[in-house]
């Protein structure tokens, strides 16, 4: 069985490869408390794979908290003789952080492609699996009713991309703009199916919300009910937040395989699967960070 030092020390291919490929995880408890006398039971969670993405969730979540006390305790030791490198310790805390929020973000999809009312409440889980709500107001309502929509087996297309089963076509990414830096290019074809992956959620967010929505159109807003009008906002929240878990991971694994790659401060994918590092925008607020509905340049890739 792998340790728990080198298990924390894999990058995302290989950590998720083993999470979602049904491989040894070190073993740990799941700290889930027990269910309250006045907890509202709506569901359990039966899938594997969402319960071994919270457990390596958890651990990740603490084996963080344990290696910045560590490093908190070597400068308390003897500041003056600390003989850390506190640069290198900030690139891979990082990393790890970026981890962290990712995986939390994955087992929370995997959850709601089990429980679809998920996706727009707030849970929490319990022993033996159990999730209550988190709120007093529940709502029974099922945002994208197609289970073979991407939103309702984001998971199962990550682990079809993780296992090299997804065809990568010709990328349509731009070419190398002036003031960028080549960094390297991506030729790993898991990767590359993860960047398409990115496209497939972008495209599925242009179908369900019209135009006239997103761009906020005043007339096209007044001609909808409220009940239309709510839908239509949580189901956009809902499609930023698979954004975000595609194109997070689509970040961790560009940069893990990029020399240096978690010390760049911006990068982006061009023409070819070429990794630039951009050159500092004029207006921070042009560059979104891990954004897929920023125009042209919606892969770029921020450390924020």
């Amino acid at each position: 069985m792998i340790t728990k030092k080198d298990f924390h020390d894999l990058d995302i291919l290989s950590l998720l490869g083993i999470v979602l490929g049904h491989g040894e995880i070190p073993e740990g408890s799941v700290p889930l408390s027990e269910i309250g006398h006045q907890d509202v039971q709506r569901g359990v969670v039966s899938s594997t794979v969402s319960q071994r993405l919270y457990r390596t969730s958890a651990a990740m979540s603490h084996h963080i908290i344990d290696i910045m006390e560590q490093h908190y305790r070597l400068h308390q030791k003897n500041e003056s003789a600390c003989t850390c490198n506190c640069a290198d310790f900030a690139v891979e805390m990082r990393r790890k952080t970026y981890y962290d929020t990712l995986l939390r973000q994955l087992t929370r999809q995997s959850i709601i492609e089990e429980h679809p009312q998920v996706a727009i409440n707030n849970v929490i889980l319990k022993k033996d699996w159990v999730f209550i709500q988190d709120t007093n107001d529940w709502k029974d309502i099922v945002l994208v009713p197609d289970k073979d929509n991407i939103a309702n087996c984001l998971i199962t297309r990550i682990i079809d991309a993780l296992c090299g089963s997804c065809k990568v076509g010709t990328d349509k990414f731009e070419s190398i703009k002036e003031g960028e830096e080549l960094l390297g290019e991506i030729s790993d074809s898991r990767i590359r199916a993860l960047g398409v992956l990115t496209l497939e959620v972008r495209n599925e967010w242009l179908q369900q919300i019209p135009y006239s929505i997103r761009s906020g159109d005043e007339g096209a807003l007044n001609d909808l009910t409220v009940h239309e009008l709510n839908r239509l906002m949580m189901l956009k929240d809902y499609f930023v937040f698979l954004s975000d878990i595609i194109s997070a991971l689509f970040c961790c694994t560009v940069r893990d395989v990029i020399p240096d790659g978690w010390s760049k401060s911006e990068i982006t994918i061009r023409q070819d699967w070429k990794v630039v590092e951009c050159p500092p925008a004029k207006d921070d607020k042009d560059v979104p960070a891990f954004s897929l509905f920023g125009g042209s340049d919606f892969v770029v890739i921020r450390l924020t």
